[in-house]
């Protein structure tokens, strides 16, 4: 099954960051499809990047692990904590 790698970018007033998502009416985090070879925590800094030009950094990122997301995919889910100055 397919997974695709998403994170929650929390602030200090515990604020969740969400984007537009291109093509869709609603926001969401920012995730995207692991590319063959990739490991979900590659995957989720390159999609955050292309998605917001935010760079995550490794040891920055907690992995929540993989849920169940739809029928066709599953959800590898990191959570990272950030302030104004640091992103």
């Amino acid at each position: 099954m397919d997974v695709t790698c998403g994170v929650m970018i929390i602030n200090e007033f515990n604020e969740l960051f969400v984007a537009h998502s291109t093509g869709n009416k609603f926001f969401d985090l920012p995730k995207g499809m692991k590319d063959e070879g990739e490991t979900p925590l590659q995957a989720v800094i390159r999609e955050c990047d292309e998605e917001t030009s935010i760079v995550l950094k490794p040891d920055d990122l907690l992995d929540l692990g993989q849920f169940n997301y739809n029928s066709k995919k599953h959800l590898h889910l990191f959570l990272t904590k950030v302030t104004k100055d640091s992103i």
